[in-house]
């Protein structure tokens, strides 16, 4: 089996599962482990870096 397949069953079967979450950008899923469980982007370097500079630029 894929370690992929295995890494998924793993996460169904965990507490992480309810912390899924899409990105808001590109549609991939992560596992938002912050505190305030409110992260919208999969990587603040990539897809939340351009967010906030269109947020800005519309300002």
């Amino acid at each position: 089996i894929d370690a992929a397949a295995l890494g998924f069953e793993q996460l169904l079967r965990s507490d992480d599962f309810a912390r899924v979450r899409q990105c808001g950008r590109c549609t991939w899923f992560f596992v938002d482990r912050g505190r305030g469980v409110g992260r919208r982007w999969c990587d603040m370097r990539t897809c939340g870096n351009r967010a906030k500079v269109e947020a800005f630029r519309e300002r």
